[in-house]
């Protein structure tokens, strides 16, 4: 499957509105990094797109469904940053990266 910049940004903002989750601090600070790392794949992908660099992503290797419910998938968030940071670190190779 291959997706447009502009579906990758479509899916990173729904990403972004689910903060259903945040009740506290800590999660509120996991939020926030969760939305700095995706804010970075966009940035990325951008300067990507200017270079008229092109990169394929399966997003569905970060989706599992749910067996009982067919209206219902979840997002692997943590191994899709996983990658993102991998590709900026090999296209960055004297930068250090970190996630914040």
């Amino acid at each position: 499957m291959c997706i447009t910049l502009e579906e990758l940004k479509n899916a990173v903002e729904e990403i972004k509105k689910d903060n259903s989750w945040v009740n506290d601090s800590h999660t509120k600070s996991e939020y926030d990094g969760v939305c700095s790392g995706l804010n970075s794949i966009i940035t990325h992908f951008e300067k990507l797109s200017d270079n008229s660099e092109k990169l394929t992503i399966d997003i569905y290797e970060y989706v599992e469904w749910d067996d009982e419910n067919q209206n219902k998938a979840y997002f692997n968030t943590s191994n899709f940053l996983d990658t993102a940071q991998e590709y900026l670190e090999n296209d960055n190779l004297d930068i250090e990266i970190e996630r914040i």
